[in-house]
């Protein structure tokens, strides 16, 4: 699905070195049955999530707005530093990826709530850091707030990076 999504559409390419599928018109990709054992995956990987942040599953329904593949280049694909802020939910899962070292996707605290109050000397350790960082590992699942901001770090390697994202 991915192979043909670029050939379709990699006239599309961003300076960037990308395509994401819901600037081009493909996000609704979850309704393809080719995707509907990602979308079990997706399903059972937010009930976990919210399941751990002591969330009352019955309380609420879960639902798909929009899901499309990321094609990241091969020489050096990047996508800006974003957020999706008509859902709570995100999620990306990584097809395809050369897992050396470049292309991670970085998440960025919206703020740091204790600058208003009291300055920080520059030394930090794993409770104050300002942003973290994984790498696309392929049949990787991330799941994380929509509201976070996010972005992927240049991509090298001899074949592009596979993603979808939700």
């Amino acid at each position: 699905y991915v192979d043909s999504f670029y050939e379709k559409f990699k006239h599309r390419m961003t300076s960037a070195g990308n395509i994401t599928g819901d600037v081009v018109g493909e996000y609704l990709i979850h309704n393809n049955p080719s995707f509907y054992w990602l979308n079990q995956q997706v399903s059972f990987a937010c009930k976990e999530y919210l399941t751990s942040l002591c969330v009352n599953l019955d309380d609420i329904s879960l639902h798909v707005q929009k899901s499309w593949p990321v094609v990241c280049l091969s020489k050096g694909g990047t996508v800006a530093k974003h957020n999706h802020i008509n859902s709570v939910l995100s999620a990306v899962f990584y097809l395809q990826s050369e897992c050396n070292g470049t292309g991670k996707i970085v998440f960025h605290t919206p703020n740091n709530l204790l600058d208003c109050v009291v300055s920080r000397n520059t030394n930090s350790n794993e409770l104050s850091f300002d942003s973290c960082s994984y790498l696309p590992v392929t049949n990787r699942l991330l799941l994380f707030p929509s509201k976070l901001q996010h972005e992927v770090k240049c991509y090298i390697s001899e074949y592009n990076r596979y993603s979808i994202s939700y």
